[in-house]
């Protein structure tokens, strides 16, 4: 609640080289879209062959076969529904046997041939029906690599705690797409305010089944999700576009510059407030010279977000691309 009425500024909570937010009011106003049924009847026949299952509001009731082959999403849905213990919950001699569970689910992940289906679907639509909406910013943009795909049990714990996308290295001028694949309101759905501080935290109540979905500004409105009190499963996906000439590439020196000790709401600290800072910064900015986890630090407490960059959490996607597949199919 603290954090919800303090709300601080992008000058106090980022760095600066974060190029200024440039969207429109529009682009930035929570806006419900309909998915064309050809692309929308894809995603629902790829994902009842994902899962195994004609209704996805019941995916709870499905058979989701042995822990060594199920999917990782429904893994962890089986958990935050409290019919899984997870790797970090298992008694200490069992941890060994979850992180190879985790391991095996990972592996058949990767593999499967769905999934990539999915994600061919999910590039073509990108292109089809969202890379239009910001051809006012730019003839090429950034859309997020790989969805997340996220299941929700009927009694799961609240998946999502209250935060803002700009806590974990997402850019201001980033706009969230959150595609629900089964209808949603109330303790079923996303919570979120609709504008940067006004509080106002409201469901999002969409049609799922019928195509309705939300785009809206995540980064800066803060949002949640609370416990699914509701007897059907939630399944949707979610992704992220910035226009590419409005991002940037982080490097080693950007880090350095964000490994900043701050306080409980994101503000960085005075030196005076603490006076280890110093050394801490000293630390820090040692830990950014490597290319592995980088940690951003919030009260001097790590995180654990890592800069999203281009080629791995985003790939480009050019106006052309669409003009050159006609000629190639032509020929």
């Amino acid at each position: 609640k603290a954090r919800m009425s303090l709300h601080p500024s992008k000058d106090e909570r980022f760095p600066l080289w974060q190029k200024k937010c440039v969207l429109s009011d529009a682009m930035r106003a929570e806006d419900v879209q309909v998915c064309p049924p050809k692309y929308y009847e894809q995603f629902q026949a790829v994902f009842r062959e994902l899962f195994q299952c004609d209704d996805l509001s019941q995916l709870h009731k499905a058979d989701h076969g042995p822990v060594e082959t199920m999917l990782p999403v429904i893994y962890h849905a089986r958990i935050q529904a409290k019919l899984e213990k997870g790797a970090r919950g298992l008694e200490k001699g069992n941890r060994p046997e979850g992180k190879r569970i985790i391991k095996a689910q990972k592996k058949n992940w990767h593999h499967n041939k769905t999934f990539k289906k999915f994600l061919a679907v999910y590039t073509e639509y990108v292109r089809e029906c969202i890379f239009p909406q910001f051809k006012e910013y730019d003839s090429e943009i950034l859309y997020q690599a790989e969805p997340i795909l996220r299941v929700v049990f009927p009694g799961s714990v609240a998946s999502a705690k209250l935060h803002s996308d700009s806590e974990f290295w997402h850019q201001c001028n980033e706009v969230n797409y959150w595609v629900p694949m089964t209808d949603v309101a109330g303790a079923n759905s996303l919570w979120s305010e609709s504008s940067p501080g006004q509080g106002d935290f409201h469901s999002f109540d969409l049609r799922g089944s019928q195509g309705q979905l939300m785009r809206f500004y995540g980064n800066e409105c803060m949002h949640y999700t609370m416990e699914n009190t509701t007897p059907v499963t939630r399944v949707s996906f979610d992704f992220r576009i910035i226009p590419a000439r409005l991002f940037t590439n982080v490097t080693q020196q950007h880090i350095a510059s964000s490994l900043l000790p701050r306080d409980e709401c994101g503000r960085k600290r005075k030196a005076s407030e603490d006076d280890g800072d110093q050394n801490e910064k000293s630390e820090l900015e040692q830990q950014a010279q490597g290319d592995d986890m980088v940690k951003l630090w919030c009260g001097g407490k790590p995180r654990g977000a890592k800069p999203l960059l281009e080629g791995e959490y985003y790939l480009r996607m050019k106006a052309e691309e669409k003009a050159e597949e006609q000629e190639e199919s032509t020929e």
